[in-house]
């Protein structure tokens, strides 16, 4: 994202364009979430403006701001929607009685969700993923303690059509190629990760006459012949550890192979740019499996429709079990109705 553009009236009215259009209804929820910066600041902002009783942000420092940050970029888009008194700033779960929590998030202050939190919440609560049930981390959810604690997990649906987040995902691709003078018709990319990641992104680029080669398994080494071909080699992925670039024997492209003016875009995955002597964006890498771009580079309205979209998988949760639905009944009304995204485990339902 462009923080140079970061502006939080604008923000506060999209929230409040974008609260009319979702209809969010948490009423009488009590919310465990994260307070972040730039685009993230809206998370807990959502949950108070769709009614939720009271919403606990924890709030860090970290790369992406401080805690001051945080609170100066919260709180102004809390009052600017008179929801401050619904959030609570807290800088650890210790801070609070989990018992009285209903929803948890699975965001980044939160993280990870363990048995210092599953311990403590009741049973017949849920926590949001926030992202599609493929995506599942290990490192992220203990869903074995969660199974047995009779707490519910659900995923989203990131391909709803009111979302579309991996072609946006595949936009902001888009963009930053050609912020990098990596231009259609004369250019030619290597695309390497898994393959629910990168088929947006191998469309928008074919759409918009990039020669693309596409690479979905690490079965065999590239070499520098071959990589010789390439203007730019983006790395998409979030599931598979395998060293995609790097020094070592086992990775699967060597980074000795990469000329000097081919352009490298990390999306996720396992890389090490320690000693390079090529261009690569961004600058800052987030360990795998963690993304380093996110459709939301292209605009904080992307991840503001997320967020309420992950909080009315919330609202349907709820909404089907003061209706007494089955189990079963329960996962077709959320995925039908509030964008929600099942685990392949019914027990999570």
């Amino acid at each position: 994202m462009n923080k140079s553009n970061f502006d939080l009236v604008e923000i506060g009215n999209y929230l409040k364009k974008s609260q009319n259009e979702f209809k969010l209804n948490l009423e009488g929820l009590n919310i465990l979430t994260e307070a972040a910066t730039y685009n993230y600041s809206v998370t807990s902002v959502i949950a108070a403006l769709g009614g939720a009783k009271t919403v606990f942000a924890i709030a860090k420092d970290s790369i992406y701001g401080t805690i001051k940050d945080i609170l100066n970029h919260v709180l102004f888009l809390a009052s600017y929607l008179k929801v401050q008194d619904k959030i609570k700033i807290i800088q650890s779960i210790n801070d609070i009685d989990l018992r009285n929590i209903n929803v948890v998030t699975n965001s980044g202050f939160v993280r990870p969700i363990d048995k210092n939190i599953i311990n403590k919440l009741e049973s017949g609560n849920l926590i949001l993923l926030m992202y599609e049930p493929w995506e599942f981390r290990d490192i992220d959810i203990d869903l074995q303690l969660c199974k047995e604690k009779k707490i519910s997990v659900w995923g989203i649906n990131e391909s709803n059509k009111k979302l579309n987040i991996f072609y946006y995902l595949g936009y902001a691709v888009l963009d930053i190629l050609l912020n990098n003078h990596i231009l259609p018709f004369i250019s030619k990319i290597l695309l390497i990760g898994f393959p629910l990641m990168i088929g947006k992104i191998y469309k928008i680029l074919r759409l918009n006459n990039y020669k693309v080669f596409k690479v979905v398994d690490y079965n065999f080494k590239i070499d520098e012949k071959f990589l010789s071909k390439f203007d730019s080699i983006i790395v998409a992925e979030n599931i598979r550890n395998n060293l995609i670039i790097g020094n070592s024997k086992d990775s699967f492209i060597n980074v000795r192979y990469i000329k000097n003016d081919c352009f490298v875009l990390h999306v996720a995955g396992n890389v090490d740019f320690s000693k390079v002597d090529f261009k690569y964006f961004p600058i800052n890498i987030n360990k795998f499996p963690y993304m380093s771009i996110r459709a939301d580079y292209l605009s904080y309205k992307i991840l503001s429709r997320l967020q309420f979209a992950n909080f009315k998988v919330a609202q349907g949760f709820f909404l089907a079990k003061k209706m007494g639905l089955s189990v079963f009944e329960r996962k077709q009304f959320i995925e039908k109705y509030y964008f929600g995204k099942a685990l392949n485990d019914k027990d999570f339902w």
